[in-house]
């Protein structure tokens, strides 16, 4: 899976640049595609501790699609094209009872010593 949060406070070339990356499985990492004429293959670290990946003639490709789960503020538009390829779930902010119920599971609060943070 893939976080990406507050994507409308990316650059405004993000989306599209988003789309491409998906619809074609790879993106290039331009310092490697210079380097690639002295060595085709280079090692970069992964998230994993002490892991590597093989970087091929400086692009980066994908063995498998991510889940990816984007957040947006509202505060712009996306392209067409772009929104035509998501799902979106619209969350409204919660009303006072649902609120209460969220505290009172968070905090283990059975007799209501935290509704004062409502």
């Amino acid at each position: 899976m893939l976080l990406i949060d507050e994507l409308d406070k990316s650059d405004i070339d993000l989306p599209n640049n988003l789309l491409h990356v998906l619809e074609n499985g790879s993106y290039a990492i331009p310092e490697l595609v210079r380097a690639r004429h002295q060595e085709g293959r280079a090692r970069v670290l992964t998230d994993d501790p002490g892991g590597t990946a093989p970087v091929r003639d400086g692009r980066v490709r994908c063995l498998a699609f991510p889940f990816v789960v984007i957040t947006s503020n509202g505060e712009r538009q996306f392209p067409a094209v772009f929104l035509r390829r998501c799902v979106r779930l619209d969350v409204s902010p919660p009303r006072e009872d649902q609120l209460t119920a969220m505290i009172a599971a968070h905090f283990r609060d059975q007799d209501g010593r935290h509704t004062s943070m409502i």
